[in-house]
């Protein structure tokens, strides 16, 4: 008895991203259309497959130009320093999207803005202090458009109607005729505040 082997045909239907290969002696495929390959079977048959493709492309976004202040958070990832970064999402057609991002980073800055005074002193935020005071803070703009803090050291020293906070740093006595005698007191102030005697 003689056997008789046919050919056979098979269809497959495909979607893919990009291009595919669907063996070593065949191309890469990289657009949608219908392809043929060939094998041989085992049984010296030609066996044909028939593959219906549907090829989607990787997109790629537009850079995003970012200027931030300190850090930037972008697609769930927190950023402090300037660069270009890129990330990697999926399309409508669940294929890969290629998305970029130029970012420049500027720091904020701090001040410490150290003052001593007599009795009161009006700060440029506006408010007058009449105590000493170490934790008052004004906010501006630094160059880069970031903040920039500045913190108060404030050292207020009252003045007094006493002479308890004077140093005597020269004393002359003298007398004339042996009746009249007189002293004569060199002082500086401690604080360098007014004093009313």
């Amino acid at each position: 008895m003689q056997i008789i082997s046919t050919s056979s045909i098979f269809v497959e239907s495909q979607t893919i991203c990009d291009s595919i290969q669907f063996s070593s002696d065949y191309p890469f495929y990289t657009s949608s259309g219908v392809y043929e390959e060939m094998f041989t079977s085992s049984s010296g048959c030609d066996s044909i497959i028939v593959y219906n493709l549907t090829v989607f492309q990787t997109s790629f976004g537009d850079t995003l130009d970012i200027t931030a202040c300190d850090s930037y958070n972008w697609q769930g990832q927190e950023y402090t320093s300037s660069g270009f970064y890129e990330d990697t999402l999926l399309n409508v057609n669940l294929c890969d999207s290629i998305v970029f991002l130029q970012l420049e980073i500027f720091n904020s800055s701090n001040f410490i803005d150290v003052q001593e005074h007599c009795d009161t002193f009006e700060w440029q935020d506006g408010n007058i202090y009449n105590q000493s005071n170490n934790s008052a803070q004004f906010i501006v703009p630094n160059s880069f458009g970031c903040d920039s803090t500045i913190t108060l050291d404030l050292s207020i020293k009252n003045s007094s109607s006493s002479l308890e906070s004077v140093l005597i740093c020269e004393q002359s006595y003298f007398c004339w005729l042996r009746q009249y005698c007189f002293f004569k007191l060199t002082i500086v102030f401690r604080f360098f505040c007014n004093r009313i005697y």
